[in-house]
């Protein structure tokens, strides 16, 4: 029976002798490729085919050098096709490395992507966003055990891809959905979910859905028709009642035989131990048993969440920590399938990732000699048949695939006793497999050991033995004739049975649930902040019983408000992927400003404070251009501050006008100013970053600028606006230092740069992922503020404030980092 019969076949995009070269190399080659609506179409490959380029030319990341993008059934009126163009035509991916912001809550990850460009939300627009998340979610993989609610870094990686697929089929004018690899972290159950809705889609809403995947298998399952791309060259196949696996494994250029497992193992019982695991429980692992035997392969099976990746990681910190016995010689190698988190350096080149493990071979007495590391890399580049120009390319230049063959080639030069492997196939095409396994088989011969790691439970047949594991034991172990993919599952599920009766949510270890309070209390990001203060202030109670009086507290804290708003304003720099070297120049800058201009002329003096925000947010923009880093540009843009200062009061002077030093000094219902004042500061950066739309493409930002741009959304909108909030906030502290000093002295704020980065990782913030807490920072500024009283109180040296100011924030930091850790190894 034919597959289409009873379909609706429009051609919905169509690509035309397409042409793309990046230098010399033909990436599409005069390629034709067509979407039809209703249908499940392959897109299949070896790596470096082009695949990757041709998925992006559909999606308007890249725009083609020759041919052409037509959508017949569409008034088209030509211009330039872009991301934003693809978007308004209803296509949109789910990209193999994963385009999510871990700082975003899961269903924030669906509104960057789904929400409108208007500045404002609908009323509840959260609430909304929650529910439709959680039931396209529980629609596509039923039992996953996600809480929309969740910040995105708490889950699994299989977790990961089931939010990246269903954020790319969340769009409500979806016609077009590209799935790149989306099974390459699913486990089988999940696998046959996520065919079952695609199927359900095509047929119910019409929509095509483009395929690409290694996964052979599932591609002759699944699809209707195949597309076949080998050197920038496409073919396609529409009749797939008629092709088998090995007939596309052909196409691809390929063996035609798939017979890829080796002979039949020989036990290894009498071979020498080289490493005994005995009744080792640690994260995530329980009563661990294990003898690791010279010259085997040893699998690592079992339903995702049940340990495998942990064991490894285990099994390399004992090891290269030398906390087992015997291993004082021992050399181990760690390679992952995660290549984007995990893998890859991304500034380095391809012959500097490959050889970075090496240096003790390449470089035994200490000095790196080029010519020898280049040539120990081209061996391996060779070995590996690296499709690239060269080991001094770019890494970042490099397919999926070949990125992968890079990282299997840095674990196999090591030379090591030991290497882990953790799910290295991942998004390779079958030929690469091969040779991986074929790499596996020699180093087994020259009696080194493999772990491997794999998703694809047809991968154990590779092994000597396989561990099967579930919630983090060892439950059965499989050799010989008794490894199969039958026995592999049919113990997994037997084990999740038994285990917790068929409960939901194995890829987080349990079932759909909120965080405990107590862990929710630890994890909060003000935690260590609020200890801190609340510590140090209870020391100045006791010695000084006035502080608890609201004039005792405004007395205290009078000069907290300019370092709260200057912390906050490094915080929105942060959001946006930067740090502000030069606030304690600008906010001097404003200082003379208030005091000199703004006391003599308000208006002129308000039109000075505005340039000072506009000039913030050009500095953001020209950060974004030129990509220089932002520790430079605004090092540099505090000369300029502290030049325009003294152009604007040469010497210390001016005065705070009164109307602004009564404005800055009020209270409400005996409630102390600066209590007041960090109160209000605190609730509108936290409703910005927390609670506005536009606040959610702030964080995304920060966290991950190719996922905003993906999402529509502009990156140099994003960087002005986060930089101008920041000029906003510096000002705010400039003011309030005029009140608080009450004239104008722009050397009299050199210190609040580093006060201020202080105070914003003490709250809890991170300069990497844009991950803040504004109610934190607030905190950490009276808590910075009271180290300095405390120390003035207990009558210390001036001159050992600061020493002792700094060793406080260490014995924090470490108190926070440990905090942080301890809660991270319980949400993994």
């Amino acid at each position: 029976m034919d597959q289409n019969a009873g379909k609706r076949m429009d051609v919905y995009l169509e690509l035309s002798d397409i042409c793309k070269n990046f230098g010399i190399t033909k990436a599409i080659n005069h390629s034709d490729f067509v979407v039809r609506l209703g249908m499940i179409t392959g897109l299949i490959g070896p790596n470096g085919a082009g695949k990757s380029t041709m998925m992006k030319i559909i999606t308007g990341v890249y725009s083609q050098d020759g041919g052409t993008v037509k959508f017949p059934t569409l008034k088209d009126g030509g211009g330039k096709y872009d991301t934003n163009s693809a978007r308004d035509k209803g296509i949109y991916c789910a990209y193999q490395e994963l385009s999510l912001c871990t700082n975003l809550r899961v269903y924030e990850n669906f509104l960057l992507c789904t929400m409108s460009h208007t500045p404002f939300g609908k009323r509840g627009f959260r609430t909304r966003a929650r529910a439709e998340a959680k039931e396209l979610l529980d629609q596509v993989f039923p039992g996953n055990g996600i809480h929309v609610n969740s910040l995105t870094s708490e889950l699994t990686m299989v977790q990961r891809q089931m939010v990246e697929i269903c954020k790319a089929a969340a769009h409500e004018n979806l016609k077009v959905l590209l799935l790149d690899e989306p099974t390459s972290f699913l486990p089988t159950e999940r696998i046959g979910q996520l065919h079952s809705y695609l199927k359900k889609l095509c047929a119910d809403k019409n929509i095509a859905i483009i395929y690409i995947s290694h996964k052979l298998d599932e591609v002759e399952q699944i699809c209707e028709t195949v597309n076949v791309m080998k050197n920038g060259v496409n073919t396609e196949i529409s009749d797939m009642q008629n092709v088998t696996k090995e007939k596309m494994i052909q196409l691809m250029g390929g063996e035609e035989s798939l017979s890829h497992r080796p002979e039949k193992a020989v036990s290894r019982a009498k071979e020498e131990i080289l490493l005994e695991i005995k009744d080792y429980s640690g994260k995530n692992l329980h009563h661990i048993n294990l003898q690791i035997r010279k010259g085997e392969i040893i699998g690592i099976s079992g339903l995702d969440g049940g340990g495998q990746a942990d064991l490894l990681r285990a099994i390399y910190r004992l090891v290269n920590g030398r906390k087992l016995p015997d291993t004082k010689d021992m050399k181990i190698s760690y390679v992952s399938g995660d290549r984007g988190k995990e893998g890859i350096l991304p500034y380095w080149t391809i012959g500097e990732n490959m050889s970075v493990a090496s240096y003790d071979i390449i470089a035994p007495k200490g000095l790196v000699f080029p010519q020898k590391m280049k040539a120990f890399a081209q061996h391996w580049f060779d070995r590996f048949s690296i499709r690239a120009q060269s080991v001094d390319g770019e890494i970042t230049s490099l397919s999926g695939g070949n990125a992968q063959k890079v990282l299997i080639a840095r674990g196999l030069a090591t030379d090591a006793d030991i290497i882990l492997l953790n799910d290295p196939t991942r998004g390779v095409d079958i030929g690469t497999k091969q040779e991986i396994y074929r790499f596996m088989r020699e180093a087994k011969e020259e009696k080194k050991t493999i772990l491997l790691f794999s998703t694809e439970d047809t991968e154990m047949c590779q092994c000597d033995r396989v561990c099967i594991m579930h919630e983090g034991s060892i439950v059965r172990e499989l050799s010989g004739a008794s490894i199969n993919e039958q026995n592999i599952v049919q113990t997994a599920f037997e084990w999740k049975s038994k285990g917790d009766g068929g409960a939901q949510g194995e890829e987080s270890g349990g079932p759909e649930k909120s965080p405990a309070p107590v862990r929710r209390i630890l994890s909060n990001r003000a935690f260590i902040a609020i200890v801190t203060f609340a510590v140090l202030y209870g020391i100045i109670c006791c010695m000084q019983p006035a502080a608890l009086t609201p004039l005792g507290i405004t007395l205290l804290y009078s000069s907290v408000v300019p370092l709260i708003f200057a912390a906050l304003g490094q915080m929105f720099i942060s959001i946006g992927g930067g740090i502000d070297m030069g606030n304690s120049m600008s906010v001097g800058l404003v200082n003379v400003i208030v005091a000199t201009v703004v006391s003599a002329n308000a208006g002129l003096g308000a039109v000075y404070l505005a340039a000072v925000i506009v000039s913030y947010g050009l500095m953001g923009l020209l950060i974004l251009k030129t990509r220089i880093p932002a520790v430079i540009v605004t090092l540099g843009f505090s000369f300029i501050w502290e030049g325009l200062a003294v152009l604007v009061s040469p010497t210390p002077g001016g005065i705070c006008p009164p109307w602004l030093k009564k404005f800055c000094t009020f209270s409400v219902l005996n409630i102390p100013g600066p209590i007041l004042v960090g109160a209000v500061a605190a609730l509108i950066a936290w409703w910005v970053i927390r609670r506005s739309k536009y606040g959610i493409v702030l964080n995304a930002l920060g966290n991950n600028k190719t996922v905003t741009e993906r999402s529509g959304w502009s990156a140099a909108a994003a960087t002005f606006t986060a930089y101008v909030l920041s000029g906003g906030f510096v000002v705010l502290s400039g003011i309030y230092m005029t009140s608080v000093q009450g004239s104008g002295d722009y050397s009299s704020t050199g210190a609040f740069c580093m006060m201020s980065i202080a105070v914003f990782i003490l709250g809890g913030c991170e300069f990497i992922g844009a991950v803040s807490s504004p109610v934190g920072v607030v905190i950490a500024a009276f808590a910075m503020t009271s180290i300095s009283t405390l120390l003035t109180f207990l009558k210390m040296n001036t001159n050992l404030q600061q020493m002792v100011t700094g060793l406080v924030l260490i014995v924090a930091m470490f108190v926070k980092n440990i905090v942080y850790r301890n809660n991270a190894c319980s949400t993994e």
